[in-house]
């Protein structure tokens, strides 16, 4: 809507930015704007419309035709570009009026990207986490492969969100990689690296350390924590659920008789009543819906923290497990680490590159404001020419007709008195 460039939203901003806000209230500030459609060929149009009105002797008909005319050329224009008017306040200079024109749509534009931009990926890669992992290695060897994990699984979740944005098209980064690509090299990192990094941890006692067995017993200790909590939730929803069902057995039955949800009101005495319960009706279900959904949701939560408890208790039996001192030395696990990190930093930036073209890309498809021309500051004549030399020419008939008849009366009082 052309009328969401002078929002209250955007002027306020506007208004902040220059300061105005010891110079006038905002209410009288945002009452001087307006916005019109404009075309260039608009003038040209008005010009020769007015041009044909000023001959002589034109009928009524003559008249009619020519507005007619002129709507129908007025229709064909291409309006595609706005004008923002100002109106004149003797408190800003012209210099900040036309700083206020041109901040407006910009402003404008700004809040509407930024309101689109929240539907791009959220998900922030940490440019540091190679120095981050190799200063958690100094610590435990299992500790920095679990976050190594994890921040793989951000890159790939990050680039499931750029999926939509791809919008079916095949592009690549300047190195040749497609978001395919990327992806199906994030997988076999964790395949082929750091699955194969943990295997040596559980292998070989010489990697271990005391913290390894810390670090997966508190991760049990908090998985089962927030596993008996979502079961707590998600028993109190189904019994939630279970109460409301149980409360209208009979809006139940008539669901499953209605289920096209066809609803016949007859209208006599009792059509309050039926109103109350049609409303009654739609509540219940909108509850039922909506605890259904969020059990769905608890459900989902549920099996995932379910499936990493029994990821880390699996880790800590293998830990805890007999191990072959022979099967893996540090300076194997090093080399891997180090060719790990290597490639994932890789990857990350590749994944950063990718986010950033896309988002690039697809901002550019919304900077639709073009401005077209500088501001223009234009002063109204309160009366046109025409006007003024009819009346200018209508005093001067008047004082000559007063001159004319001051000096017959002076005349006129000569000869009477000399009569």
């Amino acid at each position: 809507n052309k009328l969401d460039i002078i929002s209250p939203v955007v002027l306020k901003q506007v208004y902040r930015k220059n300061n105005l806000e010891n110079v006038l209230p905002f209410d009288e500030f945002q009452e001087m704007f307006s916005v019109s459609d404009y075309s260039p060929k608009r003038a040209f149009l008005d010009s020769a419309f007015a041009q044909k009105l000023s001959k002589r002797n034109l009928s009524v008909v003559d008249i009619e035709r020519l507005e007619a005319d002129y709507r129908r050329q007025l229709a064909s224009l291409d309006l595609g570009m706005f004008r923002i008017s100002m109106g004149k306040n003797y408190l800003i200079p012209p210099e900040t009026a036309s700083k206020i024109l041109n901040e407006i749509p910009q402003t404008w534009m700004e809040i509407y990207r930024q309101q689109e931009g929240e539907k791009l990926p959220q998900v922030d890669l940490d440019s540091n986490m190679e120095k981050r992992l190799r200063n958690e290695l100094q610590n435990s060897r299992l500790l920095a492969i679990d976050r190594a994990a994890v921040y793989n699984e951000q890159m790939l979740e990050l680039c499931d969100k750029l999926i939509p944005l791809l919008q079916e098209r095949n592009l690549a980064l300047p190195t040749g990689e497609y978001l395919p690509d990327l992806i199906k090299m994030l997988q076999n990192v964790k395949t082929y690296q750091l699955n194969i990094l943990q295997s040596m941890v559980f292998s070989s006692k010489e990697l271990q350390n005391n913290l390894d067995h810390l670090f997966l017993q508190s991760q049990i200790q908090q998985l089962e924590n927030d596993q008996s909590y979502a079961k707590l939730k998600y028993q109190n929803l189904n019994q939630a659920l279970s109460i409301l069902q149980d409360k209208s057995p009979n809006l139940l039955a008539d669901d499953k008789n209605n289920k096209d949800n066809a609803v016949q009101i007859n209208f006599d005495a009792n059509l309050f009543n039926q109103i109350t319960e049609l409303v009654r009706r739609d509540t219940g279900n909108a509850m039922r819906r909506q605890l259904a959904n969020l059990s769905l949701e608890l459900g989902e939560e549920m099996a995932a923290t379910e499936s990493r408890l029994q990821y880390y208790k699996q880790l800590l039996n293998n830990m805890n497990g007999k191990a072959q001192t022979t099967t893996a030395t540090k300076e194997q696990f090093t080399s891997l680490f180090n060719a790990t990190l290597a490639n994932m930093a890789d990857l990350g930036k590749k994944v950063r590159e990718f986010k950033q073209m896309l988002t690039e890309e697809y901002l550019s498809g919304l900077n639709f404001y073009v401005p077209v021309g500088q501001t223009i500051q234009t002063t109204d004549r309160l009366i046109s020419l025409p006007k003024l030399g009819a009346i200018l020419f209508g005093l001067w008939v008047v004082f000559n007709a007063l001159m004319l008849t001051i000096s017959f009366g002076k005349e006129w009082l000569q000869r009477e008195n000399a009569a």
